[in-house]
């Protein structure tokens, strides 16, 4: 039995979750047993994110509880909370590919000097060891030209940002003049999707090796860019394409893409919904390539003052709730309808109630940001899918 039959063998046998779909289809063991991938369930991220406590493998309910395990949560491309846990020994596992192709492109190893940013961190910046993590929040020119003077006196050796972000730092270091990162070798982009401009760009004015990492928090890596497509990494991450009617594509086809993690025992997911629209351009025995055509991408949230910021710092209020409240906030989803006005449709916990959350929201962004933003807040049982992409993507502009 090859190793997505053992995980989803260890998902339906393990996980209340899926033990619960195998009762309402008792074939399910079964067609695993005979290798019927293709009768197996169909999970979106939808169904999980109000029953989480059920997610977790019965076999690492220990780890869990003396909290051995890593805990990480998706948040800024879909606007769905969900908290994702791993196994310290799967979790290098799963990144060992990426690893490989980030030392083969640029000489990169794990013990390298390498800045990260961070939605949740509260002080501007935080170095431990060899890392050092930059806030998003209240990220604004004079306090990305400051931070990027601690890079310089930290000098890495690579960095892992969103485009959105190194888009900031590409047009502060050119419009500002900047000096240039001296020993950076190696930009990562990843977390949207990333234009063949930028990417020249960054290239061109730092010197360095530039390249974009497909992956989800839920399955870590899954591919690497590789001319315009995404080498994908098979022996992490067993990817499908799937139609409406929930059948696979024909190679070429477009359709929405699943995968399963050959890795993560504690919190498995198996042929599960990521929202992305793709096509496998090319299979042959030794590797895959994806092509994405919509991917997590987001609009800029214009200012009621006229200037513009990365959504990100609708974000902060929510991700300081779900810290302090245990995580109340389950999906997030903002509609900018003019300049000074906001939508926000929220799925909330059954113990925080609307008005409480109103208020506690708006103080947090009013700490931050002293901008006059016109709230209107609606709640729902679950986000709206955005009918271009087929994502429950987080923020949408209409300005």
């Amino acid at each position: 039995m090859n190793r997505r039959f053992e995980m989803a063998r260890h998902a339906y046998t393990t996980v209340p979750f899926y033990r619960e779909l195998a009762e309402k289809e008792p074939q399910i063991l079964m067609w695993i047993e005979s290798g019927q991938w293709e009768k197996l369930p169909l999970v979106e991220k939808n169904q999980i994110v109000l029953q989480q406590d059920k997610f977790i493998s019965d076999d690492y309910l220990a780890e869990l509880v003396m909290e051995r395990l890593n805990r990480t949560h998706t948040s800024g491309s879909t606007g769905t909370y969900l908290d994702v846990y791993w196994s310290k020994t799967d979790m290098s596992a799963a990144l060992l590919p990426l690893w490989m192709e980030r030392f083969r492109q640029a000489g990169v190893r794990t013990n390298d000097k390498v800045c990260l940013f961070n939605t949740t961190l509260q002080e501007d910046y935080q170095i431990n060891g060899n890392k050092m993590l930059i806030s998003k929040q209240k990220l604004n020119r004079e306090k990305l030209i400051r931070i990027y003077q601690k890079m310089e006196e930290f000098n890495p050796l690579w960095l892992l940002v969103h485009p959105g972000i190194a888009q900031m730092i590409l047009q502060m270091v050119k419009e500002e003049q900047l000096p240039i990162l001296p020993n950076l070798k190696y930009i990562e982009l990843t977390g949207e999707m990333v234009t063949a401009g930028l990417k020249q760009s960054l290239e061109k004015v730092f010197s360095c090796q530039v390249r974009s990492h497909y992956g989800t928090m839920e399955v870590s890596t899954i591919g690497y860019e590789y001319q315009e497509t995404y080498q994908l990494f098979n022996q992490s991450t067993y990817v499908e394409i799937i139609d409406n009617n929930g059948q696979l594509v024909n190679d070429g086809e477009y359709g929405e893409v699943y995968v399963t993690s050959l890795h993560n025992h504690a919190m498995p997911f198996v042929r599960y919904g990521i929202g992305d629209v793709g096509r496998i351009v090319m299979r042959d025995i030794t590797k895959t390539k994806l092509e994405l055509k919509h991917a997590r991408k987001n609009d800029l949230l214009m200012m009621p003052d006229g200037s513009s910021k990365l959504p990100d710092v609708l974000l902060g209020p929510v991700e300081q709730i779900n810290q302090c409240m245990e995580r109340m906030i389950y999906q997030f989803q903002v509609f900018q309808q003019t300049r000074d006005s906001l939508l926000i449709n929220v799925v909330l916990d059954n113990d925080m109630e609307g008005g409480e959350f109103e208020k506690l929201y708006q103080k947090l962004f009013e700490e931050e940001w002293k901008e006059e933003f016109k709230w209107k807040f609606q709640y729902s049982k679950e986000v709206q899918v955005n009918q271009e992409t087929g994502k429950s993507g987080w923020f949408f502009s209409q300005v």
